[in-house]
């Protein structure tokens, strides 16, 4: 097997050629430096090309910083957010807008149209941690869903969001009001991914009457307007997403639109009730709670099932440490203590478990920077291949030793063939 001294070697020319290609297409290097795979090369380097890439690296922030204005989107003309905000018409917040309120102990909220649909975007600021500009522009679609309806078990009500952003810098809660009542009073937020709906988080659903008074007649006669407002966690702003609807149990009639049913059949953590600002779902950085007994527990796991899809691409000495369900390590439960990171917790789990894990600091991102699992490194399958992990299924955009446990997270370490998207993040694209 080799060393990971020849190994490290091997990734440093590889690691020049692909960020000189990168820079040549254009590509914004900050993006491809945030994730656990990749960033952590750059300072491995000899130090002349350390230079020399810090030069580029330099060069192609200040472009990326410039190209927004020049564009015309995202207007840093109000650079300093107010709690409450109109959406932009292209909907774009920049960076040096989140960067005004990034860790103040406050709320901003972000609101918008589309047709008679309205929504509202609210970002708990102390999550974030760094700021980047997000696209929350959405466009609405309620009409042909029937083949979305059947794939989640004949759902009772649907509806199609369209967004037009990446990643999330942390986990925003966002409200729909629509005009009439649906007939549901459950729902999930879903996304098709592998011919099949994968769950993003629960949908509060609740409905309202309005009051009118018409003035324009003698008996100022009253009209009533009703309304339906779904509320739900968000961990990704690309594509399509669906926020579909059933009828629960408890109101006494078959309930269609059955969540485990939208999610394939299986139950699987994600981002909490969108009614709880409790530990689930955030970024982690919020107020710790406890069981009963005082304990902080989350549930950690680790994957390597993409590889089972490329072993043609593994070298043949890795074989072996790829189990044959792709599973390192199942959900296991741990307990943790209070201001203990997601790496802290990594390390006292694969320690535990006897599982190898070699990890290391990088001090431009001040955080650890895991190389290999199981044996399994980062460039194992292909220069696009590493380790990545998502809290509450969303993959944060800062490091894992960044990353302070809240009770009840679900932390999953996976390992990605082609910079997230295998795994369901798209931010890098």
């Amino acid at each position: 097997m080799k060393t990971q001294k020849t190994q490290k070697k091997k990734l440093k020319d590889r690691d020049i050629i692909s960020l000189l290609q990168q820079q040549n297409k254009g590509e914004p290097m900050k993006e491809k430096l945030y994730q656990n795979n990749i960033r952590h090369h750059v300072l491995c380097l000899p130090i002349p090309f350390s230079l020399v890439l810090a030069l580029i690296l330099a060069m192609l922030v200040c472009t990326a910083c410039g190209g927004s204005s020049s564009d015309g989107q995202g207007s840093d003309s109000g650079t300093q957010l107010a709690e409450t905000n109109e959406l932009p018409e292209d909907g774009i917040i920049t960076k040096k807008q989140f960067a005004s309120v990034a860790g103040k102990d406050m709320t901003v909220s972000f609101t918008g149209s589309d047709g008679d649909i309205t929504y509202t975007w609210t970002y708990d600021c102390k999550q974030i941690q760094n700021p980047e500009d997000q696209n929350l522009k959405i466009d609405f679609n309620t009409e042909n869903l029937d083949s979305i309806k059947k794939a989640a078990d004949n759902a009772v009500d649907a509806l199609q969001l369209t967004l037009h952003g990446r990643g999330v810098i942390c986990v925003p809660t966002l409200k729909i009001t629509l005009p009439g009542v649906w007939e549901s009073d459950t729902g999930v937020l879903v996304k098709e991914q592998d011919k099949a709906l994968a769950r993003i988080s629960d949908v509060v659903i609740e409905f309202s009457t309005d009051s009118n008074t018409d003035s324009n007649t003698d008996s100022n006669t009253d009209s009533k307007t009703d309304s339906t407002s779904l509320t739900m966690k968000v961990t990704t702003l690309d594509g399509d997403c669906y926020v579909v609807g059933g009828v629960s149990r408890s109101s006494g009639s078959p309930q269609n639109g059955d969540p485990d049913i939208a999610n394939g059949g299986k139950s699987k953590p994600d981002a909490a009730d969108p009614g709880n600002s409790g530990s689930s779902g955030n970024s982690g950085q919020g107020g710790q709670s406890a069981d009963s007994d005082g304990k902080l527990t989350c549930t950690v796991s680790i994957s390597c099932q993409t590889l089972l899809d490329h072993m043609d691409e593994l070298p043949a000495e890795k074989a072996e440490f790829v189990p044959s369900d792709g599973w390192i390590l199942k959900e296991t439960e741990v307990e943790f203590k209070e201001g203990d990171s997601a790496f802290d917790v990594l390390q006292a789990v694969t320690k535990a478990n006897k599982i190898h894990m070699e990890s290391s600091f990088t001090p431009a991102y001040n955080s650890a920077y895991i190389e290999g699992i199981n044996q399994l490194y980062e460039f194992d399958c292909g220069d696009l291949s590493g380790w990545m992990y998502k809290v509450n299924g969303w993959f944060p955009n800062y490091g894992c030793s960044n990353y302070t446990l809240a009770d009840g997270d679900v932390v999953e370490w996976v390992y990605t063939c082609s910079l997230g998207r295998d795994v369901g993040d798209n931010s890098m694209y």
